[in-house]
């Protein structure tokens, strides 16, 4: 764990401090390098054995009415996940060394410092024993994904995009935040293992309103309604970004939190069926709204909406196991999608759907992965994505017929676009050209297409990792999903042949524009937040300051009559002494 968890914050903050490194092209790539090791060989170390623990010590004072240490933990959940957030980033990483290429020296080391700040918070949220210190990763993790989507920030849209992401998280954290003020004076820990055993005897009302905090920080962070509309925006940063906060990052950090406190969520049935409503409203939304898409990878942003309610619908049923399945499996098939995706941008030239074709005749390879990471998507066996898309339907149809029913809808509406996607950027001749892909792009590619198609092997003991009953549906099951998930690919590929090139009509405006929720944020942001933010900006200012202000101001005033007793003369404060001198003597004697 050490290994895994340090490499990232030992590059950042070589980069960070040593700007001749950060400022050279060669130098940086030196210790891109040597990161892409580290996080390869702490993956592996957690994979197979390693420290379970890092204790750093009390981190607050006595006077704290919890103690609360500085401590790492590598149980089951955090190995698992913590292994997949070093390897799909390592992958990242790759791609990144030859994508970032055309940036100029300064900007391509701030990158990757960036970079490895965002890896690093997630795999402090990732191993993180208790609440507090979560928290604080958590919040570094916001900073880091602004400076990120607004890496060019010469450009309007990426600041608008930078500025949205953070202020719809940000408005999500503040529940969270509070949340944890209500965990730290009324629970007896902020220890997760500890925690979410003392579950069932905490007070109800208490439980209830953390829960719901919690949820506003998750809905928050993984995009779910009402909070997702900052996610398609993400795409204003470059692709190895848009791929880290896709996949290994950021958006799974939510539903890694719900998983941390499952087994506190368990016990409260109300706000479990709020969890599911929610995963299944955001499931069926996003996947209406990748439908009409006009480009690449806004289709994947909204996928990532839709995957990530499915796993949110899944821990709110129940079915835990299979939520951190296709956690893990959602971060190798979409981190190969939008790496994909950028293959395609720099041989094509383009991501707009209405231009896009010809890929095969110019990057077989690419054209490979892209199909292989659509396919998992779409649930087709024997896929990881698949597999794991399967088992939360299951799951979720145990607990609710009528929310298994809507996620099984949704998985056909992923298979039409899916087979749309294929039909418009596979085949035909490319209208343009860019340039061609580097080497290190095919070798992150292969990785990623390699993990997607293997990870399915891993089902039962990755399933094991959560508690509760494992839920495995039967291979008859598995080969209807599979057979109802190609049945849609045909049929969206039919579609993106004719019409579903550039689908038209008013529905199709509204879903592209978001069903009016990105208006409503605005007005919201508009009119109640802003003018509330002023209203405590200025009385911060006239107020807090002025107070503070005033109080100075009076000891000044009273103190101008003393400044006559010393003028600065040596023998006068010599006087001065002595006579305090003697009258203390006087007074003791």
């Amino acid at each position: 764990m050490t290994l895994l968890l340090a490499t990232p914050w030992i590059a950042f903050i070589l980069l960070a401090l040593v700007a001749p490194i950060r400022r050279s092209r060669n130098a940086t790539r030196i210790v891109i390098g040597a990161t892409i090791f580290g996080l390869l060989g702490g993956s592996a170390l957690l994979a197979f054995g390693g420290e379970t623990e890092l204790d750093f010590g009390r981190w607050l004072g006595a006077t704290f009415p919890l103690e609360i240490r500085f401590r790492f933990v590598a149980d089951a959940l955090a190995r698992a996940m913590g292994a997949t957030v070093g390897v799909v980033s390592s992958a990242i990483l790759v791609y990144a060394f030859s994508y970032m290429g055309d940036e100029s020296e300064s900007d391509y080391g701030r990158f990757f410092t960036e970079v490895f700040l965002f890896i690093g918070a997630m795999l402090g949220t990732v191993f993180a024993a208790n609440l507090l210190p979560l928290y604080a990763f958590w919040e570094v993790m916001g900073l880091a994904s602004y400076l990120l989507i607004g890496f060019h920030f010469e450009r309007e849209r990426a600041r608008r995009a930078a500025v949205r992401a953070f202020w719809v998280t940000r408005f999500g954290d503040v529940g969270f935040l509070i949340a944890v003020i209500v965990a730290v004076w009324n629970f007896p820990t902020l220890d997760f293992a500890a925690l979410n055993s003392a579950a069932p005897g905490l007070d109800e009302t208490v439980r209830r309103a953390f829960l719901l905090l919690v949820l506003a920080g998750v809905a928050g962070k993984s995009a779910q309604f009402p909070l997702h509309i900052w996610l398609p925006d993400a795409m204003e940063g470059p692709t190895p970004v848009s791929a880290l906060v896709h996949a290994a990052t950021m958006v799974a950090a939510g539903v890694f939190l719900l998983l941390r406190i499952s087994p506190i969520l368990g016990t409260d049935l109300l706000v479990s069926d709020i969890v599911l409503t929610i995963g299944v409203t955001t499931a069926l939304l996003g996947a209406v709204q990748a439908l009409f898409q006009r480009d690449l990878k806004q289709v994947l942003a909204m996928s990532t909406i839709s995957q990530l309610g499915y796993m949110v619908a899944a821990v709110g049923a129940g079915a835990a196991g299979a939520a951190l399945y296709h956690l893990l499996t959602h971060a190798f098939f979409k981190a190969l999608l939008f790496l994909s995706a950028g293959a395609v941008a720099h041989v094509l030239g383009t991501l707009d759907l209405r231009r896009l074709r010809g890929l095969w005749h110019v990057d077989r390879l690419t054209t490979l992965a892209l199909v292989v990471g659509s396919l998992a998507l779409a649930g087709v066996a024997p896929l990881s994505g698949g597999l794991s898309k399967g088992g939360i339907v299951v799951g979720v149809f145990e607990h609710s017929t009528l929310a298994g029913t809507a996620l099984l809808v949704g998985s056909i509406l992923t298979a039409l676009y899916v087979g749309r996607i294929l039909a418009i950027v596979i085949p035909g001749e490319p209208e343009g050209h860019g340039h061609a892909n580097g080497a290190a792009v095919g070798i992150a590619l292969s990785f990623l297409a390699l993990g997607t198609a293997v990870l399915g092997l891993g089902q039962h003991s990755i399933l094991s990792v959560m508690p509760g009953e494992i839920v495995e549906h039967p291979l008859w099951i598995t080969i209807g999903e599979t057979l109802l998930a190609i049945a849609g690919i045909a049929v969206g590929y039919l579609w993106g042949k004719g019409s579903g090139r550039d689908p038209a009509g008013s529905f199709a405006d509204m879903a592209r524009a978001g069903f009016g929720l990105p208006a409503i944020h605005h007005e919201v942001y508009a009119r109640a937040i802003l003018p509330f933010g002023r209203v405590l900006g200025w009385f911060d200012r006239y107020i807090v300051d002025g107070l503070v202000n005033a109080t100075a101001a009076g000891v000044v005033r009273a103190a101008r009559p003393f400044r006559r007793v010393d003028g600065g003369s040596l023998s006068t404060v010599l006087a001065a002494i002595l006579m305090g001198w003697l009258l203390l003597w006087a007074v003791i004697r």
